[in-house]
């Protein structure tokens, strides 16, 4: 297990979840579906991150597809749940573990073929893993809605994603290839990072759709206009070019896993 630093004793958010995992706690290590999904489509050369993984199978099943995997908790017990499990199915090689805090760790820029993200909400954290993914890679998030919060009425309301969101809060040269709600009042994404086509010199940087992005693109859906919170729908039809808008809050989602 890899530690990113100090910081970590007495978090709250590591002594709740090891709080969790721990005593009579049995992870199913059933992979997330987005996971299943993202694995299905093309991706590019390259190494998985599993963030807020918990005891992931989606780390697991990116494991044995052949890919490395790091995956990010900050919970120890957590962590040691999803080494035991990896060393049991021999995949242990590929998973490196990482102990830190998602606010303060930080991925190598464009190192990964495929980001997940399925138990936790943070504004800065999403440009964080943008940032990690590779061109032609893809994105994949789930967090709480603000529908959550008829069920939890003392949810803070930071921790919940708003209207068209996190669809509406990528990159431009992001493309999303779905946004749906999904039980659980919860929002599921995945997005492709384009890839720079080459230009001539003067001419700027163009991007290009790669391959599985291209093939789900709307017939005739032409250029699109920027997108904002208020005009993105939850759920996308198909792949459309995200937008970039002012940047809106930084939140934490509670109920992973």
């Amino acid at each position: 297990m890899r530690p990113t630093g100090a910081g970590l004793a007495g978090h709250p958010d590591r002594d709740r979840w090891n709080s969790r995992y721990s005593g009579d706690f049995s992870p199913s290590f059933a992979p997330h579906p987005l996971a299943a999904q993202a694995l299905s489509l093309e991706l590019p050369a390259g190494p998985v991150a599993d963030l807020a993984c918990g005891p992931s199978g989606s780390a697991l099943l990116a494991a044995g597809a052949g890919r490395a995997v790091t995956a990010v908790d900050v919970s120890e017990v957590a962590l040691a749940l999803l080494s035991e499990e990896a060393r049991r199915r021999h995949l242990d090689r590929l998973i490196t573990l990482v102990h830190a805090d998602l606010a303060a760790w930080r991925p190598d820029p464009e190192g990964y073929a495929l980001v997940l993200c399925t138990g936790y909400w943070d504004r800065a954290l999403l440009d964080v893993a943008a940032a990690a993914a590779r061109p032609g890679g893809l994105l994949g998030w789930e967090a709480f809605t603000t529908a959550a919060l008829r069920e939890r009425p003392g949810m803070n309301p930071g921790w919940c994603l708003g209207p068209g969101e996190p669809a509406s809060l990528l990159p431009a040269d992001f493309r999303v290839l779905d946004q749906a709600d999904v039980p659980g009042a919860k929002r599921r994404l995945l997005a492709r990072r384009a890839v720079a086509a080459p230009q001539a010199p003067g001419h700027g940087t163009r991007w290009r759709a790669s391959g599985a992005t291209q093939r789900q693109r709307c017939p005739g859906a032409g250029d699109r206009p920027a997108i904002t919170p208020a005009s993105v729908p939850a759920a996308w039809p198909c792949g459309v070019l995200a937008g970039a808008p002012p940047a809106r809050r930084t939140a934490r989602e509670a109920g992973k896993h």
